[in-house]
């Protein structure tokens, strides 16, 4: 019954029921209403019993759906700008995964910017006008965005280059410091690293 009622119930994402969906035709509808008062008790209980198990049923999936929305709209804000706004860009275009890892790579800079919000695209999405030569789709995602408040500046107003793998390549551009550390009880030099795309604070 669960099944049946679920298979044949209109699904926004598909725009059609699940079962129309791989047959290709709608479900055939079980009219029970004329069959309650059958003149054979027995089927007119059976039948009873099932349209009381069906609209539990129903109920209860459409509560499991509300507590589903529920939860998730709590992690959910709503954000919305307008066109001339200041945000910041939320990117995490890299992981060092040649080098060492960093300790606490929550930690670097996740934000650039601020841009301007140039465009409004559908509902949940903005163009944003970003420097020249810069190889993004300036279309973002409003989860992406935390709005400029004040005098404060980013992290990083300049953006990452993106390889045609949609890679940040990192290049070494100059050794800031050397030292020397004990692994195993051997001796082994470290060097802090300026990389090429990316500011001093992001040394590793």
């Amino acid at each position: 019954m669960a099944e049946w009622w679920y298979n044949s119930t209109y699904h926004s994402s598909l725009n059609m029921t699940p079962f129309e969906a791989p047959f290709g035709y709608k479900p055939v509808p079980l009219p029970m209403g004329t069959y309650l008062d059958s003149v054979v008790p027995a089927a007119s209980n059976l039948l009873q019993k099932r349209n009381r198990i069906s609209n539990c049923i129903k109920d209860n999936l459409a509560n499991a759906q509300q507590r589903m929305k529920y939860f998730a709209d709590q992690h959910r804000t709503e954000r919305k700008f307008s066109i001339g706004d200041w945000v910041f860009l939320k990117l995490q275009p890299y992981r060092q995964q040649t080098m060492a890892v960093r300790k606490c790579l929550k930690l670097s800079a996740k934000y650039y910017g601020p841009f301007q919000v140039e465009e409004k695209v559908g509902s949940v999405a903005y163009k944003l006008k970003l420097p020249a030569g810069t190889r993004l789709h300036p279309v973002f995602h409003v989860s992406l965005f935390k709005k400029k408040i004040g005098p404060v500046q980013g992290s990083s107003t300049k953006l990452p280059e993106f390889d045609t793998q949609d890679q940040c390549p990192l290049q070494p551009e100059a050794i800031l410091r050397r030292r020397v550390i004990l692994r195993n009880g051997q001796p082994v030099i470290q060097f802090l690293i300026k990389w090429n795309q990316l500011e001093p604070e992001e040394a590793s």
